[in-house]
C-alpha cells in the first residue's frame, strides 16, 4: 500500500544531527545533592574552597622541628637541648608545634631514650620540609569549574575544600515509547508472530551509561490516537523523546503521521542504513527521535543521535570512537545509494588485525550486538570491497580489549 505524503526530507548522518541540535532548545536543570553522591554528575557553577588547607604550618616528612636560626652557623652543640624548647617531633601531614619553623627528617637525626639528639645534616634554609598555610588551597579558591563532569578526584580536593553539598545538572529525562501491536513486554509468554519488546532494556541502560534519567512506557499499540497522547505526555515530562517502531512503510506504521501532528518533521529518514527510517521532529522545543525497530539499526541511532542530545543538556563533549585499521577476510558487497555501516569482528593474527563481515552468518543480530567489536562504513559511492583489502572501522570498545589467538587481549 502506497501512501501519499507531503514534502520527504531525507538527510545524511551528520545534518541530520546538526539540524536536531540547532533546532532543539534543551533547558537544563538544577539540584543539590550530597557530596557523596556526585559521582558522575555535572556541576552547575563554579565551586569554591570553603577551607584553606593547611591552615598552620605542617611537616612534609616525619622528622623534628626546629629553628632555622639555630643553624645560621652551622650545625649547633645540641648536648643541651631539650624537646619542647630548642626541638619538638614532627609527623607528615600534622601542624608543627609552636613557631618552629623548619623541618629535619627523622633519618638525618639521632635520639636516644632521654630524647637527646644529634643533628646528622643541618637544614639548608629556613622553612624546609614544611607546607605553608594555604599551599594546598585557600579560602574562596575554584576548586571545580562550571559543567565539569564529576570524577572521584573532583570529590576528594571537594571534600578537603569543606564541600558536602553540591549544585549539579538535574539528570535530563528521556522518555522511551516502544510501540507495535507486534511487541509483547519481556518476560512474558511469547505468541507465535509476537517478538519481545527488547530495545527499551538497550535504550534505557545506556540512557543510564550517558548520564540520563530513563522514562520507559508501556508499550503503545499502533493506534493513531494513543500514539498522539503518549507523545504528549511524554513532551510534558521527558527533555528528550524517544519513539520506537513504526517508522517504515507498513500498514500500521503510523508513527512518522503522528509526529507531524505533534511538531516539526526536521526529516522523516536518514541517508544510512541500519536505521534508514530513522526520524528527527521538533516539538515544543523539544527533540522526537523515531528510532528503528530493528536491533541492531536500533542501536546504532540511538548512539549516534540521542548520546549527542545527552551531552548537549550536560554540556559534554561527545568523544569519538577509536578508529583502527584493519584487513577483511572475507569480501563485502553493498550496492546500495547510500551509506551503509556492517558489523566487523576484529581479532589481532598473524602480527596484524582482521576483520570479519557479520554479514551471511548463522545468526547475524547475535553476532551483530554481542561478538562484533567494530563497524566498517561503506559510502554509497562504493559497491564493497575485497577479501584482504585494508579498511578503517570504527570500534566499539577499547582496543585493549580485541583478542588475539588463543583469546590472549591487547
Amino acid at each position: 500500500m502506497k501512501r501519499e505524503n507531503e514534502e520527504h526530507i531525507s538527510l545524511p548522518r551528520n545534518e541530520a544531527l546538526k539540524r536536531i541540535m540547532e533546532r532543539c532548545d534543551l533547558k537544563s536543570r538544577i539540584e543539590t545533592i550530597p557530596l557523596i553522591h556526585g559521582l558522575g554528575r555535572v556541576c552547575a557553577y563554579d565551586i569554591v574552597s570553603m577551607n584553606t588547607l593547611p591552615n598552620s604550618l605542617t611537616s612534609r616528612l616525619d622528622g623534628i622541628a626546629v629553628y632555622y636560626h639555630d643553624f645560621e652557623n652551622g650545625t649547633p652543640d645540641t648536648s643541651s637541648w631539650k624537646r619542647g624548647v630548642q626541638y619538638d617531633f614532627a609527623n607528615t601531614g600534622i601542624a608543627i608545634k609552636k613557631d618552629y619553623d623548619t623541618v629535619i627528617k627523622i633519618e638525618e637525626v639521632e635520639v636516644d631514650k632521654l630524647d637527646n639528639i644529634k643533628i646528622l645534616k643541618a637544614p639548608s634554609a629556613k622553612g624546609e620540609l614544611t607546607q605553608p598555610v594555604g599551599q594546598k588551597m585557600k579560602k574562596g579558591d575554584v576548586l571545580v569549574k562550571s559543567h565539569t563532569l564529576l570524577t572521584p578526584s573532583h570529590l576528594e580536593i571537594l571534600a578537603m575544600g569543606g564541600i558536602d553539598k553540591i549544585d549539579v545538572l538535574q539528570k535530563p529525562v528521556v522518555a522511551i515509547i516502544p510501540t507495535g501491536n507486534e511487541l509483547v513486554p519481556v518476560g512474558t509468554p511469547l505468541p507465535l508472530g509476537k517478538n519481545v519488546e527488547s530495545n527499551s532494556i538497550m535504550m534505557r541502560t545506556k540512557v543510564v551509561l550517558w548520564g540520563g534519567q530513563p522514562l520507559v512506557y508501556d508499550i503503545v499499540p499502533d493506534d493513531p490516537k494513543k500514539i498522539i497522547n503518549t507523545l504528549l505526555d511524554a513532551l510534558k515530562k521527558a527533555d528528550i523523546v524517544i519513539i520506537n517502531g513504526g517508522s517504515s512503510k507498513g500498514t500500521e506504521d503510523y508513527n512518522i503521521k503522528m509526529l507531524g501532528e505533534v511538531g516539526e518533521v526536521l526529516a522523516h529518514e536518514v541517508e544510512h542504513g541500519p536505521g534508514k527510517h530513522t526520524s528527527f521532529t521538533v516539538a515544543y522545543g523539544k527533540p522526537v527521535i523515531g528510532i528503528v525497530g530493528p536491533p541492531i539499526g536500533a542501536e546504532y541511532t540511538v548512539d549516534w543521535y540521542i548520546m549527542p542530545l545527552i551531552n548537549k543538556y550536560l554540556f559534554q563533549p561527545t568523544i569519538k570512537p577509536q578508529r583502527l585499521q584493519v584487513v577483511l577476510t572475507k569480501p563485502i558487497v553493498s550496492k546500495r545509494p547510500f551509506d551503509f555501516y556492517v558489523r566487523i569482528i576484529v581479532k589481532y593474527e598473524d602480527g596484524q588485525y582482521k576483520g570479519t563481515p557479520v554479514i551471511g552468518r548463522d545468526r547475524p543480530v547475535i553476532e551483530g550486538l554481542i561478538y562484533a567489536n567494530a563497524h566498517l562504513c561503506i559510502p554509497g559511492s562504493v559497491d564493497g570491497y575485497e577479501a584482504g583489502a585494508k579498511v578503517e572501522v570504527e570500534l566499539r570498545c577499547p582496543i585493549e580489549l580485541i583478542t588475539r589467538n588463543g583469546g590472549e587481549t591487547e
